[in-house]
């Protein structure tokens, strides 16, 4: 499996999916007009990533903004990737958000409490550019 990269525009997500780490990234703004397309190459990749999954998964999600079209998108990467959970694989889904941007945050609860997935919550100073580029680069 190659790894899939999306750089980012104005109204996409930066994506970073890389199967020998098993770690994903998707950081931005989601807002496209046709985010079923956008997130497409997302949901194949995952599909043939869970036919052999690393022991641990984490996917790193930090939205600034999302529709409800994104939102439906998200939704069914999680739900996706929730197939990866046995015994043998686990799931880290984290979370983050602006300190001060209760809705993304509230979001994050309410993926949680629908796919009955523990999340981890992280807040970020988005005011502190070095702590965007490395969540986006995978070392928050």
């Amino acid at each position: 499996m190659e790894l899939l990269q999306i750089e980012p525009t104005y109204c996409t997500p930066h994506v970073n999916f890389g199967e020998e780490a098993g770690m994903l990234s998707i950081s931005g703004c989601s807002y496209s007009e046709d985010a079923v397309a956008f997130y497409r190459p997302l949901f194949a990749w995952i599909d043939q990533y869970k036919a052999n999954p690393q022991v641990q998964t984490e996917i790193k999600i930090y939205f600034k903004y999302f529709n409800t079209a994104s939102a439906k998108c998200v939704y069914e990467i999680m739900a996706k990737l929730s197939a990866v959970c046995s015994e043998t694989n686990k799931l880290k889904i984290i979370w983050c958000y602006a300190a001060d941007d209760e809705d993304i945050k509230q979001a994050g609860i309410d993926f949680s409490e629908i796919l009955q997935l523990p999340f981890e919550f992280i807040s970020i100073d988005d005011t502190n550019d070095d702590e965007q580029q490395n969540l986006i680069n995978g070392s928050v």
